[in-house]
């Protein structure tokens, strides 16, 4: 498969063009990370270069601009094969909406808000999603948005490329939402949306994204698509995910995370991880949780049979987007 070359020509450019694009390479994927990976070739910075003739990963060391103003936010590695297309309205209040896609799970995530003048839900939103890639309108990223001028502003790093604004186009979403996403779901989040006209905008962008430039398509009625509220999640600032050591980011084996884990399936391994980034506020959810545990540890025959079999079962999101993804 041809890679898609990135005009990255200087270090300090903020944003990319995406009909140009980004070296978005399909290559085959391991049994650790199904799907397309996003390979965006580096600028001419001094950094390692592999020797594969597909593409060189990009990496956020060497991407950097040098005139970014300093952030107060640490530096996070992006989660591969991964990307989110991000819009604002056009309205005095400030509405943003963002769609997230992970192709190793096939998982789509959508979500829109209103968000104060700092912006600190966006930026937030970004953070906790580490995408390795940000899509967003033309003229968002051309013109003087306050959102993008603090994204850039503590997220100097984050790659940007810019979307035709015609592709942002919510009647498309709509429809497109029902063609692609579970029957289930899809009726869920008919009622859902009903009134986020921006989040069905970004979705439209983002599969219009995949399917003409990454060459991506999926079967009709088998994307997972969730919505996700910005409300109901505790919001724990990244510094101090490295100050209370709750993820292994750097490979450590003293985090919370690390502790804790004691799954025996990949899926597990991911809700754990993001329960303790995101930690619920939502009592219901909390309540359910500390039900479902009482449950089984009031049941030994359950928790040994559960605790031997589930080493057994794949993981089934990647078994799912290996079925879906259409050739």
């Amino acid at each position: 498969m041809s890679p898609f070359h990135s005009p990255f020509s200087k270090p300090a450019a903020p944003f990319v063009c995406a009909s140009d694009v980004v070296d978005l390479t399909c290559i085959d994927s391991s049994d650790d990370d199904l799907g397309t990976q996003f390979l965006v070739k580096k600028p001419k910075l001094e950094c390692d270069v592999g020797d594969d003739d597909v593409g060189t990963t990009f990496s956020n060391d060497c991407a950097v601009s040098e005139l970014a103003p300093t952030s107060a936010y640490s530096e996070l590695s992006a989660t591969p094969n991964t990307l989110m297309v991000l819009t604002e309205g056009r309205a005095a209040a400030s509405e943003i909406a963002y769609s997230f896609f992970d192709l190793s799970t096939t998982h789509c995530t959508l979500s829109q808000f209103a968000d104060g003048p700092s912006y600190s839900h966006t930026i937030y939103a970004v953070i906790a999603c580490r995408p390795q890639i940000v899509l967003v309108p033309r003229p968002m990223a051309e013109g003087k948005s306050k959102a993008m001028v603090a994204i850039r502003r503590y997220l100097p790093w984050l790659v940007i490329a810019s979307l035709e604004r015609r592709l942002f186009n919510d009647m498309e979403g709509m429809q497109l939402l029902q063609a692609v996403a579970t029957p289930a779901q899809a009726a869920r989040l008919a009622l859902i949306l009903e009134c986020k006209r921006y989040a069905y905008a970004a979705f439209n962008a983002l599969f219009h994204h995949l399917e003409h430039t990454a060459n991506l398509t999926f079967a009709r009625g088998g994307v997972n698509v969730s919505y996700r509220q910005m409300e109901g999640t505790m919001q724990i600032d990244p510094g101090a995910w490295q100050d209370l050591g709750l993820d292994d980011e750097n490979g450590s084996d003293t985090s919370l995370f690390s502790v804790i884990n004691h799954t025996h399936t990949k899926m597990g391994s991911r809700l754990l991880r993001s329960s303790i980034l995101q930690p619920s506020t939502d009592l219901n959810t909390i309540y359910a949780r500390q039900s479902a545990v009482l449950e089984i540890l009031d049941n030994e025959e359950t928790f040994f049979f559960l605790s031997a079999n589930l080493a057994a079962i794949p993981d089934i999101d990647a078994a799912i987007t290996s079925l879906i993804r259409m050739p």
